[in-house]
């Protein structure tokens, strides 16, 4: 919204009595000046000389604020254009032979550790679809009771297990090489998207952080139990809100974004974040259908998170994390 001289001249009568009200009324306080617009809009013309600037102050100075609007330029700088012969180049680069036998080896990279831990067969979700769908809730209080290995390796499968092999052909059709689907769908079949386990609580499963290997269907281990309390450490929730020192796992979402820039520029990055909260969704509907509780928490410390677990923060970051327990509710 811009305001001229042709929009102030429509301000009624009413409005300008309410705005020189409320400016007697907060004489002095830059926080509470505002400029009614039409009855319905107050612009707070003081925002750029005020300090602490909570997210509503941002958005009633929006018309009038020199302040960077970092989430609307990713928007703008993530469109897709026509006549971007770039992007276009990058994609078709994706259907080339050399680029077909690397799709045919995503995810047969291993984890730098010894110590693997295989995971049992997922258990078989019998709760319909429909049935999950109405009964997900989010559920933040938690018993403290363990889950079974068993359990969470559903819960993995559920996110990012290998549901199927597909046939690519290569070299004009005479070889053939193996591409693997997956539970969660990804752009380009790329999967930027790895997942890490924090185990709390689990059943015949050492307490400490894992890396998930969907092609291999097991865990690694990255760090032992005393890394633990540095990652419950960087949360902004107290227990009151969420318990998650009574959950039994901690699923955080790993994004590679490059992964799926390489192949769709910026735009990549939307991408990135659709395929999070796909493989989230899956997560909710199978703790739905054991009977487990889950809660998506966002309200993480991105640098503190990034650094407990060993990431660097932009070619290898967090982008979500599931705490995931027996309800308490």
């Amino acid at each position: 919204m811009t305001i001229n001289s042709k929009a102030s001249s429509q301000v009624n009568t009413r409005s300008q009595n309410l705005a020189q009200e409320t400016s007697v009324a907060h004489k002095g306080n830059a926080l509470s000046l505002p400029f009614m617009v039409n009855s319905t809009v107050s612009v707070d013309r003081c925002a750029d000389a005020t300090g602490f600037r909570t997210p509503s102050l941002r958005h009633r100075s929006l018309s009038v604020s020199h302040d960077q609007r970092v989430a609307e330029t990713f928007l703008l700088n993530t469109r897709l254009c026509r006549h971007d012969y770039e992007s276009e180049a990058g994609v078709q680069l994706y259907y080339t032979d050399t680029v077909t036998y690397m799709l045919a080896n995503n995810g047969i990279e291993t984890f730098d550790t010894t110590i693997t831990v295989p995971l049992p067969s997922p258990a078989r979700l019998r709760l319909s679809l429909g049935d999950c769908l109405l009964r997900r809730r989010s559920k933040r209080l938690f018993t403290g009771d363990p889950v079974r290995l068993e359990g969470l390796s559903s819960l993995l499968f559920a996110a990012a297990g290998i549901t199927g092999i597909g046939k690519a052909p290569v070299e004009h059709g005479e070889h053939m090489v193996d591409l693997f689907f997956r539970t969660t769908p990804s752009p380009g079949g790329l999967y930027g998207v790895d997942l890490y386990v924090v185990a709390l609580n689990i059943s015949g499963l050492e307490r400490g952080i894992y890396g998930y290997d969907p092609l291999r269907s097991r865990l690694s281990l990255l760090q032992g139990p005393d890394s633990v309390q540095a990652v419950l450490n960087t949360f902004a929730y107290p227990e009151e809100v969420i318990s998650l020192s009574r959950a039994c796992a901690l699923l955080i979402a790993i994004g590679r974004p490059w992964k799926v820039m390489r192949k769709y520029g910026s735009r990549g990055l939307r991408y990135l974040f659709i395929e999070v909260g796909q493989l989230a969704e899956n997560v909710h509907l199978a703790c739905t259908a054991l009977g487990y509780g889950d809660v998506d928490i966002a309200g993480f410390y991105d640098d503190d998170l990034n650094e407990a677990l060993g990431l660097d923060g932009l070619a290898n970051t967090v982008l979500h994390t599931i705490a995931v327990g027996i309800p308490a509710e």
